[in-house]
């Protein structure tokens, strides 16, 4: 009888050289760790081998995170004073749950639009890439605070029997429409994206997307140049464009859940109050607040939110 491979104990024997390999190069560490510069040289290796501990601007990594903490900043549009304190609020986040943050700046990435949002699309991606073991990616617009940072992606919000107690079911996608409703039976351990519906529609300005081939999906039709020129016209364009493929494409809609406004993107003040901040929340959003027509200053209302969280934790 002829076999495919010689067995294991064979001289030809891949599984033998592996094993012999592997034994030389056992002999060959224990050598030298034997040596104190060995023993230090073994010590940093490690660090980084299991550690993973390194930050390079808005990048911050603590080994294989649990989940990564997403934001795109304008560094042409807004003071380093107001971004320093937008990144220092990421980064005492993440460093509490043991997650890694990564931030871009909208100039990283050339989406081909004046409509700087876009660049959340291709930052989501390179987060992936960077993180692959990643569970859960964590996007939150650069004009937005954490302001009760207890509150964990896992426990608050991607544990299956809360993210079960929290879906909206049988919701409108569009509120004005009504046709095309949320799935009544979504299964929460491996749903795909989570976010909240304010007044106007879904508001993906505060997300959480689990990683994943779905994930890679969404964001490659997401940023798909067709959906994109089509809803320039929309001053919304990430949640125009969104709203379309949750109608259109059965995959999206089946791996997509909404939850209520206040569970992970209150608003200063709302019409009917439902998704107005009240303490203890875990984020507060100013959506809108860049829009020239607004009237509105986005450091100021960040500022003031600030200020309340400091005193809040002293």
């Amino acid at each position: 009888m002829h076999f495919a491979l010689p067995n294991k104990d064979h001289r030809s024997s891949p599984l033998r050289a592996t094993s012999a390999v592997s034994q030389m190069s056992r002999t060959y560490l224990r050598n030298i760790l034997r040596r104190p510069v060995g023993v230090l040289i073994g010590v940093v290796v490690l660090l980084f081998l299991y550690l993973g501990l390194s930050s390079s601007g808005g990048e911050v990594k603590y080994g294989n995170p649990p989940a990564v903490l997403v934001t795109v900043i304008d560094r042409a549009n807004y003071s380093e004073d107001y971004l320093n304190r937008v990144i220092a609020d990421r980064k005492d986040y993440a460093k509490r749950h043991g997650y890694s943050v990564f931030i871009k700046d909208v100039s990283d990435y050339k989406t081909d639009s004046p409509y700087t949002l876009w660049a959340a699309l291709p930052t989501l991606r390179h987060a992936m890439t960077t993180y692959p073991t990643g569970k859960f990616f964590w996007y939150l617009e650069q004009n937005a605070i954490i302001m009760n940072p207890s509150l964990s992606i896992e426990e608050h919000i991607m544990d299956p029997a809360r993210l079960s107690k929290l879906a909206m079911r049988n919701q409108a996608v569009v509120p004005s429409s009504g046709i095309i409703k949320t799935f009544r039976n979504v299964n929460t351990k491996t749903v795909g994206l989570v976010m909240s519906m304010d007044e106007a529609g879904i508001a993906p300005s505060s997300m959480v997307i689990r990683n994943g081939a779905f994930a890679k999906y969404l964001l490659d039709a997401w940023y798909d140049p067709l959906i994109r020129n089509y809803w320039n016209w929309q001053r919304d364009k990430l949640a125009a464009s969104l709203e379309h493929l949750v109608q259109w494409h059965p995959t999206i809609l089946a791996n997509y859940i909404l939850i209520p406004q206040r569970i992970l993107n209150s608003y200063p003040t709302t019409a009917n109050g439902e998704g107005t901040y009240q303490d203890g929340d875990m984020v507060v959003s100013f959506k809108g607040c860049e829009a020239k027509d607004s009237g509105r200053n986005c450091e100021a209302e960040f500022n003031k939110y600030w200020e309340q969280k400091k005193q809040s934790s002293s």
